[in-house]
């Protein structure tokens, strides 16, 4: 049964992906960086993010263009002071960290997958999970899958790259 929704949906982590884990900005990184504090079960973290990057992400979302859904141990926290910070639309939360599986976000995943739609899926941590890289290749709906350096979060590289994947959707629509 074909997705009654083609938009793809953008599974969006936190750490390593918006909050780069350095104050640096290496070469092929965004040329303005911001830092700020959110808090998330009570404990306060430094945030360092582009606001480049949110307007990218604000524009995707506003232009109805894809769907973004937080899958971050942030959780619910990601609607409250963080999404405030980065300046964001409140997006649906995936899931809460927890589980069986070695790591706790590939069945919210695959859950996800279940809607037939094309996914984007952001986060660091992809690189260390083997398993979830061949699931995303073997799906039989267009796929990106993106693991940026944590130290550095997205680039403008990524962005376009999720651009292009987007309007490459909506051309098979």
């Amino acid at each position: 049964m074909a997705a009654l929704d083609p938009r793809p949906i953008w599974l969006l982590d936190v750490d390593g992906v918006l909050n780069a884990v350095s104050l640096r900005s290496p070469d092929g990184a965004w040329p303005q960086r911001r830092t700020g504090t959110a808090r998330a079960e009570g404990r306060a973290y430094r945030i360092t993010f582009a606001p480049h990057l949110m307007a990218g992400i604000r524009d995707l979302h506003e232009r109805c263009a894809l769907e973004v859904r937080w899958l971050t141990t942030w959780a619910y926290d990601a609607n409250r002071e963080l999404r405030a910070l980065l300046d964001l639309p409140e997006f649906p939360v995936v899931g809460e960290p927890g589980g069986p599986a070695a790591w706790w976000k590939l069945p919210l995943a695959q859950q996800v997958a279940l809607e037939e739609r094309p996914i984007i899926w952001t986060d660091d941590d992809l690189s260390y999970s083997p398993e979830a890289l061949v699931w995303l290749a073997a799906l039989p709906q267009p796929t990106l899958a993106i693991a940026p350096e944590p130290d550095v979060g997205l680039r403008p590289v990524d962005l376009v790259t999720i651009e292009t994947f987007v309007e490459d959707c909506r051309r098979r629509t």
